[in-house]
């Protein structure tokens, strides 16, 4: 039986039995051409937080370009999903991870957090300082770690945008990661997915099987990367 959890109730009824295919991309001649970059960067990095299909829903992209319109950075809208990403995998959630699974904790930031804490004249710490220790890690992901060191050392701008540039790296971070653990690392990650999913893999088929092993295998990475997530690096950013 799948634990569809208590978010379920909160977003509606097809949580736990909606297809795991996404739409087709949508039109985006709707969204003001001023977003189509940051748009860009949000729906890159719900997939390397999921995997799977690359597309947003149409409803998905009306939320993201409502929130961008208000005025809501990269960063807290990164963070948010991470927090709900890492949340639905806690509760064995199957359904791939949409940008409305995030309103709540999009909201909570809007609310949290205020681009004035981000204080222009406070120097950003240097990448030892700002990231946490990643050598434990499997050495091919080595050339991973350097790029995301040398992105946030090279960041500059105001106070917004090294906030929004330092999440952007520690997603992309995570799928240059992914990626070269090339297949056999990449399958102990699953192997340690699937075993730990059990005899929830039962009740799917073999589709829906791959994506949450996936998903799940994604995280198991970042939980190997302890300390090093959007959240956590905004946090060490605000207390400068």
């Amino acid at each position: 039986m799948i634990d569809r959890g208590p978010e379920a109730g909160k977003e509606g009824t097809m949580d736990a039995d909606e297809s795991l295919a996404s739409p087709a991309r949508p039109d985006p001649e709707g969204a003001d051409a001023a977003h189509a970059a940051t748009a860009e960067t949000v729906r890159e990095a719900l997939v390397r937080l999921r995997g799977g299909a690359p597309f947003l829903s149409a409803a998905d992209t009306a939320l993201l370009v409502g929130w961008l319109d208000a005025g809501v950075g990269v960063s807290r809208i990164l963070a948010a999903l991470e927090v709900t990403a890492n949340r639905r995998l806690a509760r064995r959630i199957r359904a791939p991870l949409e940008l409305r699974h995030a309103r709540a904790e999009v909201a909570k930031a809007k609310g949290r957090h205020a681009p004035e804490r981000l204080v222009a004249s406070a120097p950003l710490p240097a990448p030892g300082d700002l990231l946490p220790p990643l050598d434990h890690l499997d050495p091919a992901v080595g050339p991973a770690i350097d790029a995301l060191r040398a992105t946030i050392d090279g960041l500059d701008g105001d106070p917004d945008a090294l906030a929004d540039g330092a999440a952007v790296a520690v997603i992309a971070f995570f799928d240059a990661a992914w990626r070269l653990l090339g297949v056999a690392g990449r399958a102990r990650y699953h192997d340690r997915a699937a075993d730990a999913l059990g005899d929830l893999l039962d009740a799917l088929d073999e589709g829906e099987r791959a994506a949450v092993v996936e998903a799940h295998g994604r995280a198991l990475l970042r939980a190997d990367a302890a300390g090093l997530s959007v959240t956590a690096l905004l946090e060490r950013l605000e207390a400068r």
